[in-house]
């Protein structure tokens, strides 16, 4: 066949392939493809790096977690890049917000996780009469369908605008680790006139004004609506991990010191953070710590300070973790603030189980942080499949800490 008269398989792809009225067969790039764009920033690389093993893990499980926590383990380090999309059609909700232009090519900000998220997206779906763009998959494809999505269900952003929602949208610590850094290059590189992201709670829009956003240059994404956006421009990764880049942390630095410049680093406080007003807002149907009122009089009896971070203004919260020499909390957002601790703090991460702890202690050992971790037991009676209620023994746990 003539190459010059034949349609290539690029030719194909840049199409929108046509499967019904406002159906079409969406695009979803690879790696590879997304990386050989033109306009892609590369603000930092992937990098290999070991995690240092844990000083201790105690397990109070009454079984026994499986962990890789005491021995040195390699890692792949995220690269963050920054690209522009033209025309772009953003919507979403937790976990995925996608950018699709050309009405059918799709991107987000998981560079590698791309298919997974999606699927993960069509599984989970937040609602199928929510005004966004519907995703399906046929088992051999995902189709994007706007045939419910109303004209007057969009919101028009005519001036270039920077995304700054984390994939985590109402998560502490993913506010941390991706829009504080967004928010942060925004405001020292101006790649937009607007920032656009999700500040549904009041302490998302408090952070991003103490940071140094205005009002007037925040726009509020709607999770499940939709926005088309004649210039969005976002930060991605080549994968999604909770260890800080350093120039991440060269930001966090810079932030510590410009909002708790006064904190004594040698003080050496011994903190506890708290989770029972989180855990009475779910009604104790979110990782419940049954007894943790039991270990509040235990480790105050140990000299520990007991704090909920949430209850901290920002700038408080920073002074808090400076200032502290040791640190023993319930394994969640709370411990992200020890992206604003000393190197060498020493940090204890009570968990309930080995879900999350991998990734909490990936992150506590990028920070130059000496950590371990105490297993508490699950309640195998609560059916939630990954946030169960759970205990600790008070005994065995005061018995570990008064000992360090």
């Amino acid at each position: 066949m003539n190459e010059s008269t034949s349609e290539t398989n690029a030719d194909r792809r840049s199409k929108p392939a046509k499967v019904g009225t406002d159906v079409q067969m969406l695009h979803v790039p690879s790696a590879e493809e997304v990386f050989s764009r033109s306009g892609v920033e590369v603000l930092t690389p992937p990098a290999i790096w070991t995690r240092q093993q844990a000083d201790f893990v105690v397990d109070l499980s009454g079984g026994s977690i499986a962990h890789d926590l005491q021995m040195p383990k390699r890692h792949e380090l995220h690269g963050t890049y920054t690209a522009c999309y033209e025309e772009a059609e953003l919507f979403g909700h937790h976990h995925l917000h996608a950018f699709v232009t050309k009405g059918s090519t799709f991107d987000c900000q998981d560079i590698s996780g791309y298919e997974r998220r999606l699927r993960f997206h069509v599984t989970h779906h937040p609602g199928r009469n929510l005004p966004m763009p519907q995703i399906t998959y046929d088992g051999g494809r995902f189709l994007i369908d706007r045939s419910k999505l109303k004209s007057d269900q969009l919101t028009v952003i005519s001036e270039p605008a920077f995304f700054g929602t984390p994939i985590e949208p109402m998560n502490w610590g993913m506010w941390l680790l991706q829009a504080v850094p967004a928010a942060t290059y925004f405001l020292e590189r101006r790649p937009a006139a607007k920032f656009l992201a999700c500040i549904e709670k009041v302490w998302q829009r408090e952070l991003l004004l103490t940071l140094g956003l205005r009002n007037d240059e925040i726009i509020h994404q709607s999770l499940g609506c939709t926005y088309r956006c004649k210039s969005l421009t976002a930060l991605q990764y080549s994968h999604i991990d909770l260890v800080p880049t350093a120039l991440d942390q060269e930001t966090f630095h810079r932030i510590a010191y410009k909002f708790a410049p006064d904190a004594n680093i040698t003080a050496q406080r011994k903190i506890f953070l708290s989770r029972r007003s989180i855990t009475r807002l779910s009604g104790g149907k979110y990782r419940a710590l049954v007894n943790e009122e039991e270990v509040i009089d235990a480790v105050s009896a140990l000299g520990f300070e007991i704090f909920e971070p949430e209850s901290l203004s920002f700038s408080e919260q920073i002074r808090l973790f400076r200032e502290a020499g040791l640190i023993v909390g319930l394994g969640g957002a709370a411990l992200f603030n020890t992206i604003f601790c000393e190197p060498g703090t020493r940090v204890i991460s009570i968990e309930s189980s080995n879900s999350f702890i991998h990734g909490h202690a990936t992150l506590f050992a990028s920070l130059g942080l000496r950590y371990a971790v105490i297993f508490g037991r699950q309640d195998i009676t609560d059916l939630t499949e990954v946030q169960k209620r759970w205990s600790i023994d008070v005994t065995a746990l005061a018995g570990v800490l008064r000992n360090l």
